[in-house]
């Protein structure tokens, strides 16, 4: 957080988002969600602007970043201006290419994955629900995204996906792959 705060001279929020197993989705995103509005509702207590409220996250924080746009969309909620998504997980479902062009070995492997997967949702028909897996939302209205992936990285082309699709429903989208990296 500190370095995204020297980086980008702003205010940082990291949410401490209860966590799976113990509390399995849909809390993590909804206690996500809460922090966006509690931080807009005490922007100026906060000294904040709250027409320039941003959300990002890595990894598992990043599904959850793409997430809480959807959320803040759906209901009406805070403005977002932008997501910032590194080596996003998108697509639970686990169908992008990289799943099974990336080898085991290179930090993540497909097992962790599932077995994350699985603490997360418990319940694997959920994969398919957009706060589970942004990638098969609907993703008009959403604000502008830079999304970074990782070579090596299993989740490599989530991130590459979403851009993709940000870019088909018209919103602006940055990608980048950091090549010979693995995730994180």
């Amino acid at each position: 957080c500190r370095q995204i705060v020297a980086g980008a001279r702003c205010v940082v929020v990291s949410v401490d988002y209860r966590l799976a197993p113990e509390n399995a989705y849909p809390t993590p995103g909804e206690d996500c969600y809460a922090a966006l509005e509690w931080v807009a509702a005490n922007a100026d207590r906060l000294d904040v602007d709250a027409t320039r409220l941003a959300v990002g996250g890595e990894s598992a924080g990043a599904n959850l970043a793409a997430v809480v746009c959807l959320m803040a969309r759906d209901r009406s909620g805070p403005t977002i201006c932008h997501q910032w998504l590194d080596v996003p997980a998108t697509d639970l479902t686990l169908s992008q290419p990289a799943y099974r062009e990336v080898p085991d070995g290179f930090l993540l492997d497909r097992s962790d994955i599932v077995k994350f997967r699985e603490l997360y949702l418990g319940d694997l028909d959920l994969v398919t629900e957009p706060y589970v897996s942004p990638l098969l939302a609907d993703l008009r209205d959403l604000p502008p995204a830079w999304i970074m992936s990782a070579e090596f990285d299993k989740l490599r082309d989530d991130g590459r996906a979403y851009a993709n699709a940000l870019e088909a429903a018209g919103v602006r989208a940055t990608f980048r792959l950091l090549e010979g990296h693995v995730h994180s």
